[in-house]
C-alpha cells in the first residue's frame, strides 16, 4: 500500500515540482497568447495582420499555425497522460480506516445508555440533553 506521508524522496518532489511548474507554464503562455490575440483582433491592429497574411509570406503563417497546433496538442497530451498517470497511480488507493461496524447495543454500553435514548438519538432531528453523556 502506497501511502504519501511526506516523507517522499528528494527527487520525487523536485521532479513533481518541476512537471506542475512546465504544465502550469504552458497553460499561462496559452491564455496570455489568447488574450493577447483577442485585444489585436478587437483593438483592429491591422499592421500585424498585413504583416501575417500578405501572399509573399502565407507559407511562414501556415508553418506558425501548424507550430502552434502541434505545440497544443503535445501540451494537451501531456497534461493528459499526466491525469490519466496520476488517476491509475492514486485514484483506487484505499488510504481511510474505516471502524468496524458497530451495533446498536455497542454504542448504549459504551456510552451507558439505554437501546431506546440511542435510537432516539439516531433518529430524531432535534435531540435535548438533560446532562453530558460523554
Amino acid at each position: 500500500m502506497n501511502i504519501i506521508d511526506g516523507f517522499q524522496k528528494k527527487y520525487i518532489r523536485v521532479i513533481e515540482k518541476f512537471i506542475t511548474v512546465i504544465g502550469w507554464l504552458f497553460m499561462l503562455g496559452y491564455i496570455v497568447q489568447i488574450i493577447l490575440s483577442l485585444l489585436i483582433w478587437i483593438f483592429n491592429l491591422s499592421n500585424f495582420y498585413k504583416q501575417l497574411f500578405i501572399l509573399g509570406s502565407i507559407y511562414r503563417t501556415i508553418n506558425t499555425l501548424i507550430i502552434t497546433i502541434v505545440i497544443s496538442l503535445l501540451g494537451f497530451l501531456i497534461m493528459y497522460g499526466w491525469g490519466r498517470y496520476n488517476f491509475k497511480r492514486y485514484a483506487h488507493l484505499k488510504r481511510r480506516k474505516f471502524p468496524d461496524y458497530i451495533t446498536i447495543e455497542g454504542i448504549a454500553e459504551y456510552f451507558n445508555l439505554s437501546l431506546e435514548v440511542v435510537e432516539s438519538m439516531q433518529n430524531d432531528r432535534i435531540i435535548i440533553l438533560e446532562k453530558t453523556i460523554v
